[in-house]
């Protein structure tokens, strides 16, 4: 059995069809829909809304539509998983004396401890307040992951006359030198120049004793060479990996507009 072709099987046909759905009686319209997104989600996930899309044909129901999500970067946060991190700035004085900032969060500022002695590069976590782990059920996961806090110690490009004078008291009391005398520099070169002499004398030393050893010295240093060479061509292959993400952290810890770096 075969449909005919001018009713395609209806029975029916329609001698003035409509100029808009050339008498499908459909016609394709935009609407816009609410969408709850779930806390968690990751970008390249897929959300259904039920009866979405298209109607079907002949009184068919409407089908589903697919929605593909695609996460913006933050300005301040940048995120690994269900980690966040940020790079925080400090001052010279608290790194050293240590006490409490407030550090912004996705929930809003929380408040961080910054202990004594702290140097560039440190890092702390705030447990809890990353992104909500996203388990794809209805049924939320109270488990969340962390914040990692990069600090960063700026050094201060303007000083008074009389913040120059506390540094210059503190530099005394601490006993440290800000210039390179020259009896400094020449105890420095004949040091260096004793170092060089001694290791001459041990390499003859150690020749004379075992000239076997000394000859295949060479043989063992080139194997030694393309061995570290291997596992560096490895080492680099293995980071290239974690590229992407290391250079979002970099993008993130350059200075904004406006800024200066310190």
């Amino acid at each position: 059995m075969i449909a005919c072709p001018a009713c395609q099987g209806s029975g029916s046909k329609i001698d003035k069809p409509c100029k808009d759905c050339k008498g499908e009686a459909l016609v394709r319209k935009q609407k816009e829909f609410q969408l709850k997104v779930p806390a968690g989600i990751d970008a390249g996930t897929r959300l259904r809304v039920q009866a979405g899309g298209d109607k079907g044909r002949k009184g068919g129901p409407f089908g589903d539509l697919f929605v593909v999500l695609h996460i913006k970067e933050h300005e301040t946060f940048v995120r690994d998983g269900e980690t966040i991190h940020i790079r925080q700035p400090i001052s010279y004085s608290l790194a050293a004396l240590g006490g409490e900032i407030l550090v912004p969060t996705v929930e809003g500022a929380k408040p961080l401890k910054i202990n004594a002695g702290t140097q560039t590069g440190t890092t702390t976590q705030m447990k809890g307040l990353g992104v909500p782990r996203f388990t794809g059920q209805q049924k939320r996961d109270s488990r969340r992951g962390d914040q990692i806090v990069h600090l960063v110690v700026e050094t201060p490009t303007r000083l008074s006359g009389e913040e120059k004078k506390l540094l210059e008291k503190l530099a005394e009391l601490r006993g440290e030198k800000l210039t390179v005398s020259k009896s400094d520099l020449a105890k420095s070169e004949e040091a260096q120049k004793e170092k060089q002499a001694k290791e001459s004398q041990a390499k003859e030393s150690q020749a004379k004793a075992n000239p076997e050893k000394a000859e295949s010295e060479p043989a063992e240093d080139s194997k030694k060479e393309s061995s570290k060479n291997a596992k560096s061509k490895d080492k680099k292959e293995e980071s290239s990996k974690d590229d992407s993400f290391l250079d979002k952290i970099v993008d993130a810890f350059r200075p904004k507009n406006g800024e200066t770096q310190k």
